[in-house]
């Protein structure tokens, strides 16, 4: 499994005819290597149980599990493999999907008044989203099955009920804030584009000595109305934001990197080690060795 992981994404190309792509993957794995791709993907997995990753989110998938991952987010399936007198027909892996690009249907498509829900709902997808366990006989699982199948407008139309259906579908945000690449840049208050220029600084010195002080020049704000302000348009404090998005940079290097933890530390934005671990172990659940050797 190593084999996958230590390895920058490949981008993936897509090739198909009409506006959207949609497919059933029948095999004994699923084969396709650590990668990302400029379509939103939704995905259900009929059969088959292995490790999932979505960003720096390592899991565990099974059949009913589903998914959407927007543009750009760097995820992969990997197969169990049978043991030694193991039935391998008890591995078979089966998936359905459907891929598209947000301006499938024309540039604004998904800014009409009706439609706005899949847009916010693709938005949220940039750090993958689960949906749950559904049984093969789920609406969720019908209208994907109904989209495969169509033809035409009909085909159009299943896309847009699968979505409308998962809009209304809760979820579990899978990647930490780190791999959520356009968090921030668009909060819908007079504050929009001062905390702009202040995400830009951030994301600009990540590795540097980063204080609240020069976000909040860069900002135009003083500390205490950009604290506030902050908390306000993402829901928690600037420092606890720096740390998540250091440790997202941390868990990058572990899984598409092989350098030595003391040197991600450091590469990642962290001052000192024990630092490192501690906020590793408190927000991932477990030490970057372990989190670099559940990989392998």
């Amino acid at each position: 499994m190593e084999y996958y992981f230590r390895v920058r994404p490949v981008l993936e190309h897509i090739a198909y005819d009409g506006s959207f792509f949609c497919e059933r993957f029948e095999g004994q794995a699923f084969d396709c290597p650590w990668h990302v791709h400029p379509e939103v993907e939704v995905l259900i997995i009929d059969s088959g149980t292995g490790r999932r990753l979505a960003g720096d989110a390592l899991g565990r998938y099974a059949p009913g599990d589903l998914y959407l991952f927007a543009p750009q987010l760097p995820h992969l399936f990997h197969s169990d493999t049978p043991s030694e007198g193991d039935d391998p027909s008890a591995y078979h892996s089966v998936s359905r999907y459907t891929q598209f690009r947000p301006d499938c249907f024309g540039d604004g498509f998904f800014d009409q008044h009706e439609l706005r829900p899949i847009k916010r709902l693709i938005s949220q997808g940039r750090r993958g989203l689960y949906f749950g366990r559904h049984a093969p006989d789920s609406e969720a699982s019908r209208r994907l099955s109904e989209t495969l199948e169509a033809t035409g407008p009909d085909r159009v139309a299943g896309l847009i009920r699968v979505l409308g259906l998962l809009v209304e579908t809760p979820a579990e945000t899978l990647a930490g804030a780190g791999y959520d690449a356009a968090a921030g840049r668009a909060v819908p208050d007079q504050d929009a584009q001062r905390l702009g220029r202040a995400i830009d600084h951030i994301h600009e010195h990540l590795t540097d000595d980063l204080t609240l002080a020069a976000a909040a020049e860069a900002a135009a704000l003083s500390p205490g109305g950009f604290s506030r302000a902050f908390r306000r348009a993402y829901g928690r404090s600037f420092t606890d934001f720096v740390i998540d998005l250091r440790l997202g940079e941390a868990c990058r290097l572990l899984i598409e990197t092989d350098r030595p933890i003391v040197d991600i530390c450091f590469a990642s934005g962290f001052s000192n080690l024990s630092n490192f671990n501690r906020q590793f172990q408190k927000r991932r659940g477990t030490t970057p060795s372990g989190f670099r050797r559940s990989l392998v």
